[in-house]
């Protein structure tokens, strides 16, 4: 459920050795203010003009830093794929 708090974060997946986008993932975020609890949440497949990307809602609060992990899963795969980043919400 979105607050008036909440952020879309949204994730497109592509193969990297073909280029091509990947429908097969599964894909969760790890969301955490910096030193705080961690929210992990699945992102959910969502098709657009023909197009998936995986996303879902986060409660993010301004001025803080946060940390966020993105892990895809394939079916065929060992081990999953990372990435992370830090960002901090723009200021009003």
């Amino acid at each position: 459920q979105a607050s008036a708090r909440s952020y879309h974060i949204m994730a497109a997946v592509f193969d990297q050795r073909s280029g091509a986008r990947l429908e097969d993932a599964s894909v969760t975020a790890r969301v955490a203010e910096v030193g705080l609890a961690v929210v992990e949440k699945p992102l959910e497949a969502m098709r657009i003009a023909d197009t998936l990307t995986f996303g879902n809602f986060f409660d993010l609060r301004g001025n803080t830093l946060y940390q966020i992990r993105i892990e895809i899963r394939r079916r065929d795969a060992r081990t999953p794929v990372r990435a992370e980043f830090t960002y901090k919400l723009p200021q009003n």
